[in-house]
């Protein structure tokens, strides 16, 4: 019997050191952590799923103040990967700039539906142990969706489902363990066996079901999953920042593949390199500079408590984009989990709490389409007993209350009891009612212009402007100018049932 051993990570988001960003301590997190007491022999594989240099504000600070991911790249190295795909963040710097990370990168990077400046590989087949090892890699299409244009530029993604298709009517690849490689999720519930959503985002159940991979290695939604068996295909993902990796041990003979794997976590690493030293002292000078002041904290409620009450930080992200664009009305979502935004604002508070690397974008929506976009954020909430509870549709497969969204500049009530899509009993502007014939002016997020998380009507409506500059930059500049801001806690909406 044979033995190969697979050591698999994904979303690293640049957490390299074992250091959690937001408060500055040293944890048992980061790629350094991991890879501390891994040892490769000559049957080990060690592969990685993509989003890999953006989103710690290490990954930031390297592309905004460096506009170098080398560091990363060698970080990779030095855990001596073999292969990587690409996922979508990775496009967040630009496609010149992934390619600095990719031509610093030891490793292969397989991808075959990423295709023109930019050097990647369809598959690879690597011999180990005496067994070849087909390695098939993809990401997800909806980069279309989210990525700016200019990002992409000399750069096609294809349909994932199709160029799997058209490669393996094309390829018949003579290995013995073929392994996919996907940046995408999974749209499937586990316990009632039911497709969660149509769309080509995550389409790891469907990669399992219509195609003869072994073993499917996923990513994305950086989700816990060990080994669930989805035909013939084993399917994995871990979670994101390094928290966690896979162990996965193949045992092959006669044909037939046994697979037992585990999560591990790593321990705490404290020997480094010149070069990470210090770009982390570097890293924490820049974080810490000063910005300007709150009056007090703003500590952030539960998701439940903060979509039925209203949220400070949403009022205060939502006044900024209000000012910076000048639109009638400001929308914005929150992270899952909110650190304390401390009254003494400094880089690394802003970039702890607007953790998204978003622009903003103005929409022309009408009365009608505005209640649509409102009753959309409605459906966050199910009522259980008579009492208001978060929709399974924000909790599965992934959670994602970041999709429901704070609305600034306009009042409203609505009753849960009613039916989702019928739940708005009022809206004003200005204390006007909404009418269906009404305009207005919507600044939102690019990404959730794209029409996300159920907002289409959005992606329908027509663009007045588009802004280059991130989110997290306009906060910054913000404070700045105002250098002493008062902390908002109204709330414009009530909800009832």
């Amino acid at each position: 019997m044979k033995k190969i051993r697979i050591i698999y990570t994904s979303d690293i988001h640049g957490y390299i050191m074992p250091k959690d960003y937001r408060s500055g301590e040293v944890k048992n997190i980061g790629l350094f952590s991991i890879f501390k007491n891994i040892e490769k022999d000559e049957n080990t594989l060690i592969i990685d799923g993509g989003d890999t240099i953006q989103g710690s504000n290490l990954a930031t600070y390297l592309a905004l103040e460096k506009d170098d991911p080398s560091l990363i790249a060698k970080a990779m190295n030095l855990c001596k990967y073999d292969f990587v795909t690409i996922g979508n963040h990775d496009f967040n710097y630009g496609i010149d700039y992934l390619n600095k990370y990719l031509n610093h990168l030891e490793a292969k990077c397989i991808c075959a539906n990423v295709k023109g400046n930019i050097d990647t590989l369809d598959y690879a087949i690597k011999e180990i142990n005496g067994l070849k090892i087909g390695i098939v890699g993809v990401t997800t299409d909806f980069i279309n969706v989210w990525e700016k244009k200019e990002n992409l530029k000399g750069v096609t993604v294809k349909n994932t489902y199709d160029t799997l298709k058209d490669f393996f009517n094309k390829n018949k690849l003579n290995v013995d363990i073929l392994i996919g490689l996907y940046h995408g999720g999974i749209s499937y519930d586990f316990e009632t066996k039911e497709l969660l959503s149509n769309t080509s985002e995550n389409i790891a159940y469907q990669i399992c079901r219509d195609f003869n991979f072994d073993i499917l290695l996923s990513g994305h939604q950086h989700m816990r999953i060990n080994d669930k068996l989805i035909e013939k295909t084993h399917l994995f993902q871990t979670p994101e920042n390094a928290v966690e990796a896979l162990e996965i041990i193949l045992h092959y003979e006669n044909k037939n593949l046994q697979v037992k794997s585990r999560f591990f976590k790593g321990e705490t690493e404290d020997s480094f390199e010149k070069d990470f030293i210090n770009i982390e002292n570097e890293i924490d000078e820049y974080l810490d500079r000063p910005l300007g002041s709150l009056n007090e904290d703003i500590v952030t409620p539960p998701p439940l408590e903060r979509a039925l009450h209203g949220s400070a930080l949403a009022n205060l992200v939502n006044k900024i984009q209000l000012e910076y664009t000048g639109a009638d009305i400001s929308v914005t979502s929150l992270a899952n989990e909110i650190p304390k935004l401390s009254k003494n604002l400094t880089i690394r508070g802003v970039l702890n709490t607007y953790v998204y690397f978003n622009t903003l974008e103005i929409k022309e929506l009408s009365g009608k389409v505005l209640k649509e976009a409102i009753e959309q954020s409605l459906s966050y909430f199910k009522l259980d007993n008579n009492k208001i509870n978060i929709s399974d549709s924000f909790l599965k497969p992934k959670v994602e209350h970041y999709n429901y969204d704070f609305y600034y500049n306009v009042e409203f009530k609505a009753d849960i009891s009613k039916e989702v899509g019928s739940r708005l009993t009022e809206i004003k502007f200005k204390g006007k009612t909404v009418k269906d014939d009404d305009t207005f002016k919507v600044c939102v997020s690019n990404y959730r212009a794209s029409g996300t998380g159920g907002y289409n009507m959005y992606k329908d409506s027509k663009t007045i402007k588009t802004f280059p500059d991130p989110i997290s930059d306009i906060i910054m500049d913000y404070i700045r100018k105002h250098k002493n801001i008062i902390v908002n806690k109204e709330s414009n909406y009530i909800i009832e049932h």
